[in-house]
């Protein structure tokens, strides 16, 4: 039964017995037994009726006190709490209804925490800059791409985005997508302390006046654009010289130069001068192309620097007798790099060949190897002109001149020096460069020294008794 009936069952009780206490009272024609049984039943039922009543009003204030209780909690965040209520009745049923919604209650913010774990974590691990802005256009939240982009620190929640990105032209996106209420898309360029190109797409929210700002960095993007732009264009321009020479000569012998043979016999000689040179550059081109694609596989194996150098000498040696330039080559014959054999002897014929030929005469090109530091070390110096500080952070850049005139005329493709930095680089070493006007270059090379096997040991140490 429930709380009601029992309620209802106990009054009736009540009204009965002090009916029948009232008519044994009021009733004369009873005789004294009588009325004392009336009067005594109707106490009992009185006093049953009493305690009845109390302990369903003791049972009620309790099962109010828990589900008060339980209301509270959950209030205050608590969606743990749960009445456990086993009562019969109303009040149980409310308390088990409470307990229910408790549950789905906190099923859901469970979920909800979920998803915002998922969404924090996505934000987070963005490589892209993200900011939202509120419906009165504050800072509601940032990620930490973005921070480090624009190097943002602090507190900028609730701030104004004038307030921390300065910058006219996100200021006018933000406008325009809050005026048109459709998306923007603009590229950035930001100064300052990092040079970056931010390539920002600002978008509405269901919010009113809610937005979405997304950056992308396309500093590397553009950067590299500009690079196969003046790649392509450098390229042309070797390209044009050497053809425009084979094609001008070949036009004046056409036209009747081969009637004169001495002057076609020295058109000829610079047509085939110029297809050389028109040869090598194509063959630097393949083989920049290839090592940057990594197309090329080198050997890693004990290469002897002595042996090396000697070879690559030997190519040059000529070109340096004719002009009188000493090459003297100073390099322990035990020692030995790991590395490419061939890729090494082109590495030192690249360098030994520009120090002969930007050198007027008469000077001296040294080719010095040793050990430092467990590493192979070979320098090329030559007594030459050198280089200009300024020059030489972009010295090993591809079709990079310090004289561009002076270079052409002596047959340079550009591509020498960036050559030797890629096959230094495919070995594991480090090319780099010390030069100083009127003092003459040294280009340094450091390779890994080639580890000697145990067995070839002793017979190394026999060999230097």
């Amino acid at each position: 039964m429930n709380l009601g009936g029992k309620l209802l069952v106990t009054c009736a009780l009540a009204v009965f017995s002090t009916a029948v206490l009232v008519y044994a009272l009021a009733t004369e024609g009873l005789d004294s037994q009588s009325r004392g049984l009336l009067i005594f039943g109707s106490l009992i039922v009185l006093a049953i009726a009493f305690a009845s009543a109390v302990n369903t009003a003791l049972r009620l204030s309790q099962d109010l006190r828990v589900v008060s209780s339980t209301m509270s909690q959950l209030t205050s965040g608590d969606l743990n709490a749960r009445t456990h209520s086993s009562s019969a009745g109303e009040l149980g049923e409310l308390a088990r209804a409470l307990d229910r919604l408790a549950s789905h209650l906190a099923r859901g913010m469970d979920e909800l925490r979920a998803d915002r774990d998922l969404l924090g974590g996505i934000v987070g691990a963005m490589h892209e800059g993200l900011l939202v802005l509120d419906s009165e256009g504050r800072i509601a939240m940032v990620n930490r791409a973005l921070r480090e982009m624009l190097l943002l620190g602090g507190d900028i929640i609730r701030k104004y985005p004038l307030e921390v990105i300065r910058h006219a032209d996100f200021q006018e996106v933000l406008a325009q997508t809050r005026t048109t209420n459709e998306p923007v898309l603009k590229e950035l360029e930001l100064s300052g302390l990092r040079h970056m190109r931010l390539l920002v797409h600002a978008v509405p929210l269901s919010d009113p006046g809610g937005l979405l700002a997304v950056f992308v960095d396309v500093t590397d993007i553009r950067r590299l654009e500009r690079v196969r732009t003046d790649f392509v264009a450098n390229v042309s321009h070797e390209l044009r010289t050497p053809i425009t020479a084979i094609r001008g000569y070949a036009e004046t012998l056409r036209a009747g130069a081969l009637k004169d043979p001495a002057v076609a016999a020295n058109m000829v000689e610079i047509i085939f001068r110029q297809s050389e040179r028109l040869s090598q550059l194509v063959e630097d081109l393949l083989d920049l192309s290839r090592l940057e694609a990594k197309e090329r596989q080198l050997a890693a194996e004990p290469v002897g620097l002595l042996e090396a150098a000697n070879r690559a000498s030997e190519v040059v040696r000529p070109k340096a007798d004719s002009k009188g330039i000493s090459l003297v080559i100073r390099v322990p014959p035990d020692l030995k790099a790991t590395g490419d054999e061939r890729a090494l002897e082109q590495v030192l014929l690249n360098l030994l060949d520009n120090a002969v030929k930007y050198m007027t005469g008469g000077g001296k090109v040294e080719v010095i190897g040793r050990e430092e530091n467990g590493e192979c070390v070979l320098e090329v110096r030559d007594t030459g002109a050198g280089i200009e500080a300024k020059h030489l952070p972009r010295i090993f850049e591809r079709f990079y001149r310090i004289d561009k005139g002076r270079s052409r005329d002596m047959g340079g493709t550009g591509l020498g020096l960036s050559i030797v930095k890629h096959l230094v680089a495919a070995m594991k070493g480090q090319v780099t460069v010390d030069s100083k006007p009127g003092a003459g270059s040294t280009f340094r090379v450091k390779l890994p020294r080639a580890v000697v096997s145990i067995s070839a040991a002793p017979e190394r140490r026999a060999a230097t008794r």
